[in-house]
Formats: structure tokens, C-alpha cells, sequence
């Protein structure tokens, strides 16, 4: 088990964390270097610089436009990383994800760490993605808190369409098995945040044709 006083917990973030939406927000320019993991799960998008970045047993050497979805279960550092770096991250519960990319993890097979090398166009949708984020927390008019966690399954979406594809930079896949064993024997005895991730709410994506 692993210290419990390397776990941040989403509540208890001092700044930059909207209550009401129950999400943490900032673009990030001196990332932690000290090994971690949350109790909720954490987009991380690389905007410009380079990191080392290193997710359970692996280490990614992180560029613009790459993105990560972290989960509830991932041990995590930036190990390394250019004075000029930019990262996004948007920390937030499992509550809000839609149920359907939390529903296929049973019939779905890849590895614990979700990574995206983005293409041009995905990534230019990120960015516009992020913006509206960012002006949505930032004004807080009527609804914006259903808009942002709506933005955030749609960039889910987008990190799990990408992460599919044949011969992307983040793709080696392992059963289902292997990751709920993964969780169970080193985070989670009771393996009470075993999760269930999936790509249908893509389809949810293309046909609002952000």
C-alpha cells in the first residue's frame, strides 16, 4: 500500500479547484516532481516545453500535444522537464464521467496507462476545447457547471478514440484481467475504485460534431 500522505486528495486542493463543479483546474508551468497519485482522476495536456514523465512502471517523454488520462489508480511524476513547460491539467471525479466510458472496460483490452500522441486537427480541438473550459470556470454563468463536465467527457472521448488507434504512440494493450489484478494487489485491497472505461460516448462526440 502505498503512503497515504503521497495520495492529493481532490477536495482538499487549496487553489484553483471549483467547488461547485468539483474540479481542479491550471495550466502548469513547474509540474511536481514528487511521485503521487489522486483519488480522482486527472487530464494532462502537454501545451508546449518537454517532461519525462513517468506513470506506474513506465516513463513517456512527454511533447506538445500530448495528453494523458490519469485514474484514481496510477502513481505518477514528472520526473524531468524544460524551463519553458506548459501542461493543462484538469483533475476530477469518477462521478461525472458518462456511463458510457465507464461501461467498457469489461470488453475493452489496453494497458493501465492511457496516453495520446494527439494529431494536428485532434489537438487544435483540445485547445479549443480548453478555451471554452477556461472561460466557462472563469465567468461562471447559469449552467457552466454542467458545460465543463461535459468538455471533460468529451475530451476523455477524444484521449480513448486516439488511444485505439492501430500503431498509436501509447498502444500496447493488456487484458482486463491484468488491470483489475493491477489494482487490486497495489493500490486497492477491497478494490474499491475499480473502474470501467470505454470509447461509445465517441459516437455521443461526432454527432455534435465539435
Amino acid at each position: 500500500m502505498i503512503d497515504e500522505e503521497l495520495r492529493y486528495e481532490l477536495s482538499k486542493m487549496k487553489y484553483n479547484y471549483y467547488k461547485e463543479a468539483g474540479i481542479f483546474f491550471l495550466r502548469n508551468n513547474a509540474p511536481t516532481k514528487n511521485p503521487h497519485w489522486h483519488d480522482c482522476y486527472e487530464i494532462e495536456y502537454i501545451v508546449s516545453g518537454r517532461a519525462t514523465e513517468r506513470i506506474n512502471d513506465c516513463e513517456y517523454e512527454a511533447i506538445p500535444r500530448d495528453i494523458f488520462l490519469l485514474t484514481p489508480n496510477d502513481f505518477h511524476q514528472f520526473a524531468d522537464y524544460m524551463e519553458n513547460i506548459t501542461i493543462v491539467t484538469i483533475m476530477f471525479p469518477e462521478e461525472i464521467i458518462w456511463e458510457q466510458l465507464l461501461s467498457k472496460l469489461e470488453t475493452k483490452a489496453f494497458n493501465m496507462n492511457v496516453f495520446a500522441r494527439l494529431e494536428e486537427d485532434e489537438s487544435e480541438k483540445v485547445n479549443t476545447l480548453i478555451s471554452v473550459f477556461e472561460k466557462e470556470i472563469r465567468q461562471k454563468r447559469s449552467g457552466y457547471v454542467q458545460n465543463v463536465h461535459s468538455i471533460i467527457n468529451i475530451i476523455v472521448s477524444i484521449i480513448l478514440r486516439e488511444r485505439f488507434k492501430e500503431n498509436n504512440a501509447g498502444g500496447q494493450y493488456n487484458s482486463v484481467k491484468r488491470a483489475i489484478d493491477y489494482i487490486k494487489n497495489k493500490y486497492f485491497v477491497d478494490n474499491k475504485y475499480a473502474f470501467y472505461l470505454g470509447v461509445d460516448a465517441i459516437i455521443k462526440y461526432e454527432r455534435k460534431g465539435v
